[in-house]
């Protein structure tokens, strides 16, 4: 997150974290102030609803929209099949979020650091088998291609740990 911010695509404060209203369980508390759980941080896939970046904008001498509002979601997985993402779409579609009446942003970030190297191929693949079971909705498939899919950088230590204590001054 502190990449996108830097990037101007993720807003420093004004996000929540997602929590549906399921069936047997509500999620309670204000909105816009809900933290991470335990649990959310350990599910394969972590939704992160953001609000629109607002950036001051010296030439204009105003503040500005930069980005717009949308759903960021950190997924887990390694994408070895599209099964997993048409998963993840009837998840979202659950959640309400392809099914919004606005038109907000969704990007997904694979942070899995083994992740599959057909990954874009199964995510496209999955976009396709699952429009064709709505019955070639043009409106899911727009929403659905509309996705940005990226693969979060992962640091390599540059350093030997077994090396780590034994210089001698």
């Amino acid at each position: 997150m502190n990449a996108l911010r830097a990037a101007g695509t993720f807003p420093k404060d004004n996000y929540t974290f997602y929590y549906p209203d399921l069936v047997l369980h509500k999620a309670s508390g204000e909105y816009w102030e809900r933290a991470a759980t335990a649990e959310l941080i350990a599910s394969p896939y972590m939704i992160i609803h953001h609000k629109e970046v607002i950036s001051y904008c010296e030439k204009a001498m105003k503040l500005t929209e930069t980005y717009s509002e949308g759903y960021l979601i950190y997924y887990r997985r390694d994408g070895s099949s599209e099964i997993e993402f048409r998963y993840l779409f009837d998840a979202l579609s659950r959640f309400q979020i392809l099914n919004a009446n606005k038109d907000l942003k969704i990007r997904i970030r694979v942070a899995n650091r083994y992740h599959h190297s057909s990954i874009l191929s199964n995510f496209n693949a999955a976009i396709n088998s699952y429009v064709t079971e709505w019955g070639e909705d043009e409106n899911r498939k727009r929403k659905l291609q509309a996705i940005e899919l990226d693969i979060v950088n992962h640091a390599i230590p540059n350093y030997k740990p077994e090396a780590i204590g034994w210089e001698r001054d």
